[in-house]
C-alpha cells in the first residue's frame, strides 16, 4: 500500500478524499455533491435521490409563482402537465411551462380554431391560411372576412368591398 489507495470498496472515508468540494457519503463510500441542503448554493436544495444540488426536489421547494417541481429537470415551473392548470387552460411545454388558453391549434375549436402564437389565445385566424378559400384575415381582429376593406380583395365577379360587413358585392 503506497498510502494513496483506500483499503475498501468505494473512493472515500472522509470529505477530504473528495475533490471539488464534494462530500463523502459514508454508507456507500462515494463522493457526492451534497448530503444536505447546507452544502448547496443559494436557491438550491440537496436532492437526496442522487445527492446533487438542484433548484427543487419536491413541489414544496418551489415558490408560489412556480409551484411545481418538474421531476425531469428538477426546476420550478408554473406547470409541466395540463393537470396543473385551471379548467380550460393547458400547460405550454413548448415555450415556458405556463398555463395558457392554447399551446397549439389542437387546443382550439371552431369557430376560433387557431392558436395565436404570441398571446397563446384561440382566434379565428392569424393569417390568410387560417381562413376558408376566398377570405382574408384581419390581423387587428383576428377574424376572417371576404374582404379587408379593399376592392382588390374581391373576385372579378363581385369586385366591390362593402366596409360595414366586409363582404364582396357586384355593385
Amino acid at each position: 500500500n503506497n498510502g494513496t489507495e483506500l483499503p475498501f470498496a468505494g473512493n472515500c472515508i472522509a470529505d477530504s478524499h473528495c475533490s471539488n468540494d464534494f462530500r463523502c457519503r459514508i454508507p456507500n463510500r462515494v463522493c457526492v455533491e451534497c448530503l444536505t441542503t447546507d452544502h448547496c448554493g443559494t436557491d438550491q436544495v440537496c436532492d437526496t435521490t442522487d445527492y446533487t444540488c438542484q433548484e427543487c426536489a419536491f413541489d414544496t421547494d418551489c415558490p408560489s409563482a412556480k409551484p411545481k417541481c418538474d421531476p425531469t429537470s428538477r426546476t420550478c415551473k408554473e406547470c409541466y402537465q395540463n393537470s396543473h392548470c385551471s379548467s380550460g387552460k393547458v400547460c405550454d411545454t413548448f415555450i415556458d411551462y405556463t398555463c395558457q388558453q392554447c399551446a397549439s391549434n389542437s387546443n382550439c375549436a371552431a369557430p376560433t380554431a387557431s392558436c395565436l402564437p404570441l398571446s397563446r389565445t384561440c382566434v379565428q385566424c392569424f393569417d390568410n391560411a387560417n381562413c376558408t378559400t376566398g377570405q382574408t384575415c384581419d390581423l387587428s381582429t383576428n377574424k376572417c372576412f371576404e374582404c379587408n376593406y379593399l376592392d382588390s380583395d374581391c373576385p372579378g365577379t363581385k369586385p366591390y368591398c362593402k366596409s360595414d360587413d366586409r363582404l364582396c358585392y357586384e355593385d
